[in-house]
């Protein structure tokens, strides 16, 4: 008897065993049907297949003319977007111009968008590196002063040397003009 005990343990313990696997999967299952439901609630179905298709053709049009890339994009999504409404003309008979219109901007509207940020970025480094050149005003404003500050030493040195002021002086001198050539050095480096 107990080689049936242990057996039907051991069929007990399988079955909740699948039962647990067949609850995880069902738990996975109803997750990514709700996550699909919740993103085809915002983008429709039909601009997956329209992107998926845009870029099959653009792949064929950019190795004619690789220089273009949005442009041919915007071809490609054009053209694609007039097969689709004969098409749905030809099963439908109708015409579903501002469906196909609103989902041709799904794909189109993030690609220029990506472009106008980058023309607007490149805009402002431009600008940036532009404001941090040195300009000629503020170069010859950087000689006169070091100019300044080197006779003004000179003249502390050589009173100095007469007699007439003390050390002091000359080191408060020399210490601004060091500081000026070290500002003068690191506005070069820019």
């Amino acid at each position: 008897m107990p080689n049936f005990t242990g057996l039907f343990e051991d069929i007990k313990r399988n079955y909740e065993s699948l039962e647990n696997s067949l609850k995880t999967i069902t738990t996975a299952y109803q997750k990514t049907i709700l996550f699909f439901d919740n993103f085809f609630s915002w983008i429709p179905p039909e601009v997956i297949l329209l992107f998926i298709f845009s870029v099959l053709l653009l792949i064929l049009i950019n190795n004619l003319s690789p220089s273009t890339p949005r442009a041919n994009l915007t071809f490609s999504v054009g053209l694609l977007c007039l097969i689709w409404v004969y098409l749905n003309k030809s099963i439908t008979s109708e015409y579903k111009i501002f469906w196909v219109f609103k989902t041709s901007l799904y794909v189109l509207i993030p690609v220029y968008c990506f472009s106008i940020f980058g023309f607007i970025l490149q805009y402002l480094i431009k600008i940036y590196k532009r404001k941090q050149k040195v300009s000629a005003s503020s170069l010859e404003e950087y000689v006169a002063k070091l100019e300044s500050a080197y006779h003004s030493a000179r003249g502390a040195a050589h009173q100095v040397i007469a007699g007439e002021v003390e050390s002091e002086e000359l080191q408060i001198r020399l210490k601004n003009l060091s500081t000026l050539s070290e500002n003068f050095q690191s506005m070069l480096k820019k």
